[in-house]
């Protein structure tokens, strides 16, 4: 809540340039995709969301419905346009699910707080959240895509 709160706040603020093309998977729950897309571009990148995006497949995988899992990511990967340099997503199990995908797909997918944590963000300097926030580290996000550290970072650059 922390994160989408901020996504929030810095999409009213900002910067913008052309630092390469983001593909912005954003799940089954969508709510904070205009956030993210607003931050992302404040950032300088140049964010896309394609229409039609399907279920990235976990559930069906988990499920033992290869046939499935094998049809919804087709159908995904037939969305990523060739030039896209990151395919990002908040979702720590979607994020793992595009790491299962080909490799030429899943070398481009980066959960979005590693993507963040690892380029020099942009924060308002009138940026303040003084709050006691908590952060729950998702099964999906450390032991599969070993991303623990990255959402502590950026709340600590976060001022208050």
């Amino acid at each position: 809540m922390v994160m989408l709160n901020l996504f929030h706040h810095l999409r009213n603020v900002g910067r913008k340039n052309s630092k390469g093309k983001i593909i912005y998977f954003p799940g089954c729950f969508d709510t904070s995709a205009k956030a993210v897309k607003t931050v992302l571009e404040r950032n300088g990148y140049d964010v896309h969301i394609p229409k039609g995006f399907s279920c990235c497949g976990m559930a069906a995988k988990s499920a033992g419905d290869l046939r499935t899992y094998e049809k919804l990511m087709r159908d995904n990967i037939s969305k990523i346009p060739a030039d896209a340099e990151h395919i990002l997503t908040e979702c720590a199990s979607c994020g793992s699910a595009w790491q299962d995908y080909p490799e030429h797909i899943a070398k481009k997918a980066v959960n979005i707080y590693k993507f963040l944590d690892n380029i020099d963000l942009y924060i308002p300097a009138n940026t303040s959240y003084n709050k006691t926030v908590t952060w729950h580290d998702p099964c999906h996000l450390v032991r599969f895509q070993r991303v623990a550290d990255e959402p502590r970072n950026l709340l600590k650059k976060i001022p208050g």
